[in-house]
């Protein structure tokens, strides 16, 4: 975790995603490792200082993240997260986390 949280992403998400998509691809075992994590050539940025998050600080950007990937769904937010809607929702009131608001469409 820390190799990942450490790194500088200059590619955003996509380099992340890529970078697990290949070490799942590439490793030989169902858990990673921090030697199947490849950086393209790069080096962890070490210059810049994080303080650890919390767990609950972790849960509420990853609900908030999900909750936004999913336009405000708490339907399908809950599901991917394997929460039920309920739990989603009391999560939501304890962060003080605002659900999304959808685009509007306008009717022609």
């Amino acid at each position: 975790m820390n190799k990942l949280m450490y790194h500088n992403w200059p590619g955003n998400v996509r380099e992340l995603q890529h970078t697990i998509e290949k070490a799942v691809i590439l490793s030989d075992s169902d858990v990673l490792n921090p030697d199947d994590l490849i950086f393209s050539g790069r080096k962890p940025d070490r210059t810049i200082t994080r303080t650890p998050l919390t767990i609950e600080e972790i849960e509420k950007q990853t609900i908030q993240n999900v909750l936004e990937y999913h336009r405000g769904s708490i339907s399908k937010t809950a599901e991917e997260l394997g929460l039920t809607r309920q739990t989603v929702y009391n999560k939501l009131v304890k962060y003080g986390l605002d659900k999304p608001s959808t685009p509007k469409t306008r009717k022609k």
